[in-house]
């Protein structure tokens, strides 16, 4: 089988490999490519780090074609995936207005928000690459292609909400926002808007919780 991995620093590159091979062996493959030592190597796929390295590729659902994220050092994204923002300092309005509304209401605003925020974050971008590769292909081409590209897929999800049933998202993705300072109910309310893409909910919380003008002056 073959598959894509990309890094940080957006080196791609391609392995043969078989399905039965384990993690730890395919991250000394990556090594060799990458430069990146197998002891600080993180292997992501879908968004989840690949933690146990005596697993095989298989064990994790990764099939031919799908592509990974090489990172250089221990991960902290799926325990913080903005890891220079010190959400204990930041205070979320209780009555902001969630995203799934602003993004109805106010499309353009809501997408240069959470524009500006992945912007600064790269690796939620090297995430997005791998769990939305539209929406980050459209992030590369500027403000206008990914507010057209978001407000299309914010569209989609809208119309395919009204012939299914809500799901509900993991309590543990749930109870991770939570612990950044976040709503819990607000928390629901982005997981909603976005699918249960977690790293694209918390783009639109903190791009919400720094936009909103203070009423103290």
């Amino acid at each position: 089988m073959k598959l894509t991995l990309t890094t940080l620093t957006d080196l791609v590159f391609t392995l043969e490999v078989n399905e039965e091979m384990e993690i730890e062996n395919l991250k000394a493959l990556c090594s060799l490519e990458t430069n990146i030592s197998v002891e600080s190597m993180t292997i992501f796929y879908n968004g989840n780090q690949l933690s146990d390295g005596k697993k095989t590729i298989s064990q994790f659902g990764i099939k031919d074609g799908d592509m990974l994220l090489v990172q250089d050092r221990p991960s902290t994204m799926s325990n913080n995936p903005f890891p220079n923002i010190d959400f204990s300092s930041l205070t979320v309005p209780p009555n902001a207005t969630n995203s799934l509304d602003q993004l109805r209401q106010n499309p353009r605003s809501e997408a240069i928000n959470i524009f500006e925020t992945l912007r600064s974050n790269p690796e939620q971008v090297a995430v997005l690459r791998i769990n939305n590769p539209r929406l980050a292909h459209a992030f590369d081409g500027g403000i206008e292609e990914f507010i057209t590209v978001l407000s299309e897929q914010q569209k989609a999800r809208d119309d395919e909400e009204k012939h299914k049933p809500k799901k509900s998202h993991p309590e543990s993705i749930i109870q991770e926002m939570v612990g950044m300072g976040f709503n819990r109910n607000q928390v629901i309310t982005e997981l909603d808007a976005f699918d249960g893409d977690k790293n694209l909910a918390l783009a639109s919380l903190f791009a919400k919780s720094i936009s909103i003008p203070s009423t103290n002056k």
